[in-house]
């Protein structure tokens, strides 16, 4: 993926920040959601699936047509239900709803869809995790949504507060 979403040599020197979209054309894109398919690890696919979604959002950049665009949410949402969560890992559902956020970010997804994932985020165990989840449906919610945003910052903000321990608050 790192050699293709950019499209250069895996050894030639690049920055290593992930960047938010790239030029790429539907065959290689075709290519990177396959090898994110045979993936393993949570928070690499979820990388990956962000880094699909913010390429397809950015009309201006991608060489990949509408029609060929519509093509990304389905195999994206069979890969999520098929590798997450891996139970190696994280066991709870929050590298899943995060990357069903990105996928609802390209798939035009309803208010009632939005509102059923923050639902689920909110029943993350883990105050901290279920904090992060929340901050990433936030970011990625559609104009539309801007009093669903706001509600679910202040709600990130109470669940900051109630950290026990400062490096739960930053980390």
């Amino acid at each position: 993926c790192e050699a293709l979403l950019p499209k250069q040599a895996a050894l030639e020197p690049y920055e290593s920040v992930l960047k938010r979209r790239y030029a790429i054309d539907h065959p290689d894109l075709l290519e990177v959601v396959s090898i994110i398919g045979k993936m393993e690890e949570d928070s690499l696919i979820y990388r990956y699936i962000t880094a699909v979604c913010d390429t397809i959002a950015d009309a201006s950049s991608t060489r990949i047509s509408r029609e060929q665009a519509n093509e990304y949410p389905d195999k994206l949402v069979k890969i999520i239900n098929e590798r997450l969560p891996n139970p190696r890992f994280i066991k709870h559902d929050g590298f899943k709803i995060a990357a069903t956020a990105q996928i609802y970010r390209i798939s035009n997804a309803s208010r009632e869809e939005w509102e059923q994932m923050t639902g689920n985020a909110r029943a993350i165990g883990n105050v901290a995790d279920r904090a992060y989840v929340l901050t990433i449906i936030a970011a990625a919610l559609p104009r539309r949504e801007a009093s669903l945003r706001g509600k679910l910052i202040d709600e990130v903000r109470q669940l900051i507060d109630s950290l026990p321990a400062s490096v739960d608050k930053v980390s």
